[in-house]
């Protein structure tokens, strides 16, 4: 079973999620989010056997805190 969220930032949603299908029987061992924040997500989920693949990591993406000009 494929776990979707569109943003894992420490993981603890995505995690609670398999909680619950693991719990109803179902294995949960992969999960695909569109957005990955470098918050502990990644290593959380990999420590509950839970493999993450991610479209976006926040690196990939434009700097825009610095306003305008």
């Amino acid at each position: 079973m494929m776990l979707v969220d569109d943003v894992v930032r420490s993981g603890t949603q995505t995690l609670a999620m398999a909680g619950l299908l693991r719990g109803a029987g179902a294995e949960a061992a992969h999960a695909l989010c569109v957005l990955e924040r470098p918050l502990g997500g990644r290593q959380l989920l990999e420590e509950h056997g839970i493999a993450l693949g991610s479209l976006l990591h926040e690196t990939d993406l434009p700097d825009v805190r610095g306003g305008a000009s």
